[in-house]
């Protein structure tokens, strides 16, 4: 099957028609939920690469099908999964009442035992936790925590910790203070762009106020230099009309 192509758009920085960057949009598919995520197109090292931006969004809680009808955003895949999962226990229900014998014992009337947490399922949520869990300082990347990896598994939420506590130690941090650092991220991006808007901006007001001050630099010579001729010819004026008394009286003196 032909991998799904992505396509970057053009989109204004900070509301500036004049500055833009290309970035990939995705739009949740699902009726009447308005979420979209835009991803730059470019990286530090050049262009992104589509292995890279499938981990960016998948980071980001996003579940990307075969093309755009098939994109959800995190909370509407939190939403299938839940009714996934209500279905299946509604499902189960029923199978065990058709199992159900029509004599019950103090036996199987008796609460089931939790679920042992065996090896494959170790090893299943020590894989995701490989692919979502930064480090023992910075713990989950954005949008992850014990409780939605439990749910993204479909798992309960103790396995989980006990493999993250087996592998780097008790969560420093919280969904709380993950929740905000994502928005300080947000926050501090948009101001960056802010910035480098301004910036730009400064510079082109320095530009045009160094052509100004060109261009008065010119007048101010163009005028001196006028200023100059015109003195110069008024000089030569009155040079010239000195000459012409002077003959005059010359005349005037041999014919009297």
């Amino acid at each position: 099957m032909k991998p799904r192509q992505f396509i970057p758009i053009s989109v204004a920085i900070a509301g500036d028609q004049s500055h833009r960057r290309r970035v990939y949009r995705f739009r949740c598919a699902t009726p009447g939920c308005d979420a979209t995520h835009e991803v730059s197109s470019n990286t530090h090292s050049g262009v992104r690469a589509l292995e890279d931006l499938t981990k960016t969004m998948t980071r980001a809680g996003w579940e990307l099908g075969r093309n755009a009808s098939r994109d959800f955003c995190p909370q509407c895949m939190a939403d299938i999964r839940k009714r996934k999962r209500g279905a299946d226990s509604r499902k189960g229900a029923e199978m065990a009442k058709d199992q159900e014998p029509s004599k019950t014992t103090a036996a199987a009337t008796a609460a089931p035992e939790p679920r042992a947490l065996g090896i494959d399922e170790a090893l299943v949520i020590a894989e995701k936790l490989g692919e979502v869990y930064v480090g023992k300082d910075k713990g989950y990347s954005d949008g992850w925590s014990d409780k939605r990896l439990a749910e993204d598994l479909n798992v309960p939420r103790d396995w989980v910790r006990q493999i993250r506590e087996k592998r780097f130690g008790p969560a420093g941090d919280s969904e709380e203070a993950r929740a905000l650092l994502a928005e300080a991220r947000v926050a501090s991006a948009d101001a960056a762009l802010m910035v480098r808007a301004v910036a730009e901006k400064l510079d082109r007001l320095g530009a045009i106020k160094g052509q100004i001050a060109t261009l008065a630099n010119e007048a101010q010579t163009i005028s001196a230099d006028v200023d100059k001729r015109f003195r110069d010819q008024m000089a030569e004026c009155s040079r010239t009309i000195g000459r012409v008394e002077r003959s005059i009286a010359n005349i005037e003196k041999v014919f009297v």
